[in-house]
């Protein structure tokens, strides 16, 4: 998902120092034991963001261990799946109406949270006694929201549903938007920012020794070729191939830098790339084109 968004980050654990970071998102099933909510709480007294989604945030026994403006009435909602609907337009990246959530929410209830988008229930859960011919039971317009789905509270965003596994599972984009407003609301200026499609990556690498930042572009196309390629302990596995390679550009990056850079080029050619600064700080490149691979160098911006 962060990869789609190209948005810089770093898999880290629980011995790592929060502070490295501006935002820390903790997907799905972080359990937290007492000595790490302790470490995440001055973490966001200090400034710092999180991002958290369904177990995350929660002991064992179901308990919140961080101060999210949130009770855990204990078990989840009695709906799968349910919808989400968003309370206002903070949440850019969902619709007016409800959307299909394919997982089961939480139940929680807000305790001084901004409740972003609420649950909602369908008519009922599909199953041999009730039946709809879709592939999942419409919403009920008419019932009362069964409880927060997505909330803000004091520097930390919570989403009720394992979303993550969500995405991983069903591949539904609005689930993925959902998470990019989030962490757009928790950090507005962003580190890197790029108008090239999802399926292409981006990387801005600090090397501070040389006193410079490098920007790494991506782009190709793999398409599934092999279905049953083996993979040992008798399993089989995709085979994705990149075959055809087709230019893209011109393609547009920012990003925000310590200081101005003396230079900016192109690693491979050595070639200088033209550049100037946006109005809100950052350094921005216009590539005329793109052919899988290209590596920006903002020279003495260290």
């Amino acid at each position: 998902m962060l990869q789609e968004l190209k948005l810089p980050f770093d898999v880290i654990d629980t011995s790592a120092d929060f502070s490295r970071y501006r935002l820390v998102i903790l997907p799905d099933a972080i359990g937290l034991d007492k000595e790490t909510a302790k470490r995440l709480t001055a973490y966001v007294a200090a400034g710092g963001k999180i991002v958290a989604s369904d177990r995350s945030g929660f002991a064992d026994d179901g308990t919140a261990l961080l101060d999210m403006g949130i009770v855990a009435n204990g078990g989840v909602v009695p709906f799968n799946p349910s919808y989400a609907l968003a309370t206002g337009t903070e949440l850019a990246g969902m619709p007016e109406t409800p959307f299909v959530m394919y997982g089961v929410a939480r139940s929680i209830t807000a305790q001084g949270a901004k409740v972003l988008a609420n649950v909602v229930k369908p008519y009922f859960n599909r199953s041999y006694k009730h039946f709809s011919s879709h592939q999942h039971t419409p919403d009920d317009p008419d019932a009362a929201p069964l409880g927060p789905a997505v909330i803000e509270y004091k520097g930390i965003a919570y989403i009720a549903y394992p979303i993550f596994e969500m995405y991983h599972a069903m591949g539904q984009p609005l689930y993925k938007y959902v998470v990019r407003d989030l962490i757009q609301r928790l950090m507005p200026d962003e580190v890197l920012r790029t108008d090239m499609a999802s399926s292409g990556r981006a990387t801005l690498v600090q090397q501070a020794q040389r006193k410079r930042h490098v920007l790494h572009l991506l782009h190709a196309t793999p398409q599934v070729r092999g279905q049953a390629v083996p993979a040992g302990g008798g399993k089989t596995r995709v085979m994705e191939m990149i075959e055809d390679i087709q230019p893209i550009g011109p393609v547009t990056a920012s990003v925000r830098l310590p200081k101005e850079p003396s230079r900016v080029y192109e690693a491979l050619t050595g070639q200088d790339v033209e550049w100037q600064t946006t109005p809100d700080g950052c350094v921005q490149v216009i590539l005329p084109h793109l052919r899988i691979h290209s590596a920006v160098v903002f020279e003495g911006s260290v």
